[in-house]
């Protein structure tokens, strides 16, 4: 299988993240924290079920203080830089992560549920929390609104690639980097939806099944959707995407949870 050419600069493949302390980082782009807040807000109205985590999708045009720098030091042109980017807010729980989120590039992957009826494809990212030695997985189920962005980076208009920002923010840090979003990247994400679709009986025995209908119906079917959870080999955790729009006015942010409303939740 031939895949297409590389085209970016390799250099970004080991681009550094621009860190910040948060009170700076807010003192910059005061709208850091509305993200924070009302992104949060609107995953968890539910005190049963708290999200530890959210990622919205937002124009870099309301970040533009804080993004600029960044993508300055790397080298990188505005045109170079996508139109839109990733915030990924982290909850106390997962402190201390936000730089080692943002100097990443993320895998495209394909996961099951635990009942094993169906798959959702998911960017991921890893890292590792302050003193555990075992891996923590944040994983952003892929929405339509996400794999369009994906396709207009590379896109005729484009040098066929894009640098998509990507801000994390934990209780005290803010981390600036992203990851570059070409035809390789693409590609994985089709891909991905492609393959998620599958008979079970296909795929697994009906002991398998049944073991899995059990651990579901004690578990619920996507219980790494509220806490950090242990899958045998490592802890993982998804983060709902959002989409936030800043306001013409002041007053109007807006937040939308791309799931929900696209009939996936």
């Amino acid at each position: 299988m031939d895949f297409p050419p590389i085209l970016y600069p390799l250099y970004l493949e080991t681009a550094k993240p621009f860190v910040l302390p948060r009170t700076e980082a807010e003192r910059i782009h005061a709208e850091l924290e509305h993200i924070y807040a009302i992104t949060f807000a609107h995953v968890n109205s539910d005190l049963a079920k708290q999200h530890p985590c959210v990622m919205a999708l937002t124009s870099t045009k309301g970040l533009k203080p804080l993004l600029v720098q960044h993508w300055k030091s790397i080298g990188l042109d505005a045109e170079n830089v996508h139109p839109e980017c990733l915030v990924l807010s982290l909850s106390p729980s997962l402190d201390g992560t936000a730089a080692s989120l943002a100097g990443q590039w993320p895998d495209v992957f394909n996961a099951p549920h635990l009942n094993l009826l169906s798959n959702t494809t998911f960017l991921g990212w890893r890292t590792h929390l302050p003193g555990e030695s075992t891996l923590t997985s944040i994983q952003v189920p892929i929405h339509l609104k996400l794999d369009r962005a994906f396709d207009s980076a590379c896109g005729p208009e484009t040098a066929g690639w894009h640098w998509m920002p990507m801000v994390v923010v934990d209780g005290g840090t803010v981390a600036i980097g992203g990851f570059v979003v070409d035809l390789n990247l693409s590609n994985a994400v089709h891909s991905g939806y492609m393959s998620r679709g599958h008979h079970p009986l296909e795929v697994y025995s009906e002991a398998e099944l049944a073991a899995a209908a059990k651990k579901a119906e004690i578990h619920g079917p996507q219980p790494w959707l509220y806490q950090r959870w242990w899958d045998g080999k490592h802890w993982i955790v998804e983060a709902p995407l959002m989409g936030f729009d800043f306001p013409a006015k002041q007053g109007h942010r807006r937040a939308t949870n791309f799931l929900a409303s696209d009939g996936q939740r």
